[in-house]
């Protein structure tokens, strides 16, 4: 999530919050509270940088493949990945291989969001055209399959992109049409274009355009195996106070999409739905001035509340029906990752030093990851990735057991067999995906590592370059 929208949005400026615990205590009790790892740094396609995707879906196969992406030694005009001017591409990893995914005809750089459990992958890539309004290079919705990237079109315009796959092969995302949108929804939601945007789902044919709620704009998030989509859409063509758009978060099933409603305000989007069709996300209380997570099931959408704030966001939701995600506390002073479970919000806390953290995936064993961060009104000096059980967070970086010169900067994901996935940085400035394994699984093949999920939206790495590419992903607060 873009730090800046959530400091406008509680309107307080972040004070650091020292913790009382030392390093060397907690480093202590991290030996019988929690797992060692061993960290599996991936490696690029001769460039500079690699990532895993940290966008809307994160997903595992049966064999453990993971997608993201990594930067190519060839010189990118277009600087696609918005730092290195690098080409990008699509990339899996797999029993410690990185693949690279390729690229559309005519294309320079691509991008991952999502792989199912048969090794289908949905992203996006450039396909050699460019837009004419803007004169940038035009990316497309795209599915790997077999090696080759598919090209699943548009509605007329020239961006899209593939968000999310189930097991079935059905994919959504959303694309635009070509037909001039003075609200500009894609613009805001950092598509780059300037036509309409629709959502879609796709099943090997042909584009199906899902629809909207009053108004020409939607923007799917995710997806679970029972085909039941969700995300964002336009309910009126005007704006409200703020300047916010009137959006209600969505749930299309069957051919149909059903407006799952808000808490009160007139902006509200989904970030995720589990296989039970739980949705969470976010919306507006009455008023527009206050934002809550939300978790809606059968018809019934609940406030989850915040810790000691006046705002919070969900991002994440497990099978069990738990909640991630991030709140203000203290009056607005800062942002505490939570786990919502039971009807409670639990403060996950941060890293020792740091005064914020947000939580972006929780597995069904209450194992949440997420990142830890150090703010003081003005710059951010200490980014961690953090992971949280049994009571306590830490520092995944003290957990690493391995020599390693990468410093994880943000988990991503974590698996019921506890293996996660994460990003880092090194000493030179450069960037790598890594994968964490519990050290009493290292010798075991990493497999079926539990069952399979999928991400909502995530709040972003605040300090991380690949901004670019998060915000191709409007993030759940509040798109203006």
């Amino acid at each position: 999530m873009n730090r800046s929208k959530i400091q406008a949005r509680a309107v307080v400026l972040l004070s650091v919050l020292l913790l009382s615990f030392t390093y060397p205590s907690h480093a202590q009790q991290t030996r019988f509270k929690h797992h060692h790892y061993r960290l599996i740094e991936v490696g690029t396609f001769r460039g500079p940088d690699s990532v895993y995707n940290v966008g809307t879906n994160i997903v595992r196969t049966i064999d453990g493949a993971f997608v993201g992406a990594a930067n190519t030694d060839q010189p990118d005009p277009t600087c696609y990945d918005g730092f290195t001017c690098f080409a990008l591409h699509a990339a899996e990893w797999r029993d410690g291989r990185l693949t690279d995914l390729g690229v559309l005809p005519g294309g320079i750089s691509s991008f991952t969001n999502a792989i199912n459990l048969h090794g289908l992958v949905a992203g996006q890539s450039q396909n050699g055209a460019t837009d004419p309004d803007s004169g940038i290079a035009a990316w497309v919705p795209t599915v790997w399959k077999d090696g080759r990237p598919i090209n699943l079109g548009t509605f007329g315009g020239s961006f899209g992109l593939a968000t999310a796959v189930n097991d079935s092969g059905l994919v959504t995302g959303a694309a635009e049409n070509g037909v001039p949108d003075p609200l500009q929804l894609a613009l805001n939601a950092n598509l780059l274009g300037s036509t309409e945007l629709r959502g879609f789902v796709w099943d090997g044919g042909r584009l199906r355009d899902i629809g909207d709620l009053g108004a020409s704009g939607t923007f799917p998030v995710a997806i679970n195996n029972a085909g039941q989509v969700v995300g964002f859409s336009l309910t009126d063509t005007d704006l409200g106070p703020f300047g916010l758009f009137h959006l209600a978060p969505f749930l299309w099933q069957s051919g149909h999409m059903v407006n799952l409603g808000t808490l009160g305000g007139i902006n509200g989007q989904a970030a995720a739905i589990n296989q039970r069709g739980q949705v969470v996300g976010t919306s507006d209380l009455a008023g527009d001035e206050v934002a809550h997570a939300f978790r809606w099931a059968r018809g019934k959408m609940i406030d989850l509340g915040a810790i000691g704030g006046s705002f919070s966001t969900a991002i994440w939701v497990n099978e069990l029906g738990d909640v991630a995600g991030l709140s203000s506390i203290d009056g607005d002073v800062s942002f505490h990752g939570f786990i919502w479970k039971d009807g409670n919000m639990i403060d996950l806390g941060t890293v020792p030093g740091d005064n914020n953290s947000s939580a972006t995936y929780v597995n069904d064993f209450d194992q949440a990851v997420g990142e830890s961060w150090t703010f003081d009104g003005t710059n951010t000096t200490a980014v961690h990735a953090y992971l949280w059980e049994n009571g306590e967070g830490v520092d995944l970086n003290l957990l690493v057991s391995n020599q390693t010169d990468l410093h994880l900067t943000e988990a991503n994901y974590i698996t019921d067999r506890g293996e996660i996935i994460a990003n880092g940085v090194l000493p030179n400035g450069d960037f790598r995906a890594a994968v964490l394994i519990p050290e009493s699984d290292f010798c075991q093949p990493f497999l079926n590592s539990g069952p399979l999920r999928r991400h909502g939206n995530l709040p972003q790495n605040k300090i991380s370059y690949w901004k670019h590419h998060k915000s191709q992903h409007p993030t759940p607060d509040r798109v203006k």
